[in-house]
């Protein structure tokens, strides 16, 4: 089937007087799966519908396979859309719902009937083609929607948060179907998710969309280990910060310097993929806010030292076990972190919270 490039240049939209995209770029090869992630409200699913043309853009452009898409209607983009809410026909069949966009464009009946079939087996969809879309289950209807929209073998698939009815469970298995089918047909994908582990299972390379922009784009792995700003390490998941004071130490190193919580350190600084060393992406020395996230770290006995990296002294707050392992709340000064262990410890008990180079970001402090 193969797939299209797609270009936005300078993307503006706005709902009213209200800026929604602020001026969006992005390009994305053919073939490529790539997953727009971020809180509501940030864009996300505007950026898609103005891809798919059922948003107008106030300016710029948008490009499918190098065809200015812009003012084009919907039906004539050659792409297809499968909705969080399945948008499917309760009177019609999985079948008839398969086969309706192949009948709006006449389509001959062989010609649908083989294409619905094919669709239905490829889905894992095969002896429910007769039944009532009302009778199949969640995970079923949305296997259809998604039939639908493979049906008119289109070479684009956009997808705006279609797992989000989903129970846990049955969204796992449709997440991963779903990706093994696009990277089959070889269809390029664009998929809306505020979900941050389905968007690095899926993707090929994640936008992470910040207030109308694009804050971050690129591959899941980079931006797990590198995330650029403050608001990316924080959407993925490195959201506990401390503030430190570094300065140079020479040799690829920072010196952290020692605080009400901590004592002073020498820290190796990453210098590309597979450096182990600290994420550094302040300005200079001073003040830095510190992210790390909350299973990059370790307890150790209070008085004992780490393993190496920063050493934050505090004391457990809350303890508590969700099945394998216990999870507690440390304070730290006026600050409190959640940390898994497989040990049993009290509440009250003083620890140490072990903070490895490679798990610590580094960014300017933020004026108060």
């Amino acid at each position: 089937m193969g797939g299209d490039s797609l270009s936005a240049r300078a993307v503006v939209v706005e709902y009213g007087s209200v800026p929604v995209l602020k001026g969006v770029s992005i390009d994305i090869a053919p073939g490529e799966f790539v997953a727009l992630l971020g809180s509501s409200g940030c864009g996300k699913t505007t950026l898609l519908r103005a891809v798919s043309g059922f948003v107008k853009v106030r300016s710029g452009s948008i490009h499918i396979a190098g065809r200015d898409v812009t003012s084009l209607p919907p039906e004539r983009r050659d792409v297809a859309m499968v909705f969080q809410s399945y948008a499917l026909w309760p009177h019609m069949t999985a079948a008839e719902n398969l086969a309706y966009g192949l009948r709006i464009r006449k389509i001959p009946r062989a010609e649908r009937d083989r294409r619905v079939a094919e669709v239905l087996e490829m889905l894992g969809l095969g002896g429910l083609g007769d039944r009532p879309v009302t009778q199949l289950s969640g995970g079923q209807r949305q296997r259809v929607a998604l039939g639908r929209a493979l049906a008119v073998n289109p070479r684009m698939l956009l997808l705006d948060e279609p797992l989000s009815n989903l129970d846990a469970r049955i969204r796992e298995v449709v997440r991963h179907e779903i990706k093994a089918l696009q990277t089959r047909l070889g269809i390029t994908a664009v998929h809306v998710t505020h979900d941050r582990e389905e968007a690095m299972v899926m993707a090929d390379r994640i936008a992470i969309m910040e207030a109308g922009g694009i804050a971050q784009l690129g591959t899941p792995e980079d931006i797990y280990l590198r995330p650029r700003s403050p608001f990316v390490a924080d959407f993925m998941g490195a959201s506990n910060v401390v503030p430190l004071t570094v300065g140079a130490a020479g040799d690829g190193h920072i010196r952290v310097e020692p605080g009400p919580d901590h004592d002073a350190a020498e820290l190796p600084v990453s210098a590309g993929t597979g450096q182990p060393g600290v994420h550094l992406c302040a300005s200079g020395p001073g003040t830095v806010r510190a992210h790390f996230r909350s299973e990059a770290v370790s307890l150790v006995p209070f008085g004992q030292d780490g393993p190496g990296g920063v050493l934050l002294r505090g004391r457990i707050a809350q303890a508590s076990y969700p099945g394998g392992f216990y999870r507690y709340a440390v304070e730290v000064g006026a600050r409190r972190f959640l940390v898994d262990d497989a040990r049993r410890l009290s509440v009250g008990e003083a620890v140490g919270v072990a903070v490895p180079p490679s798990a610590l970001h580094l960014y300017d402090a933020q004026p108060s």
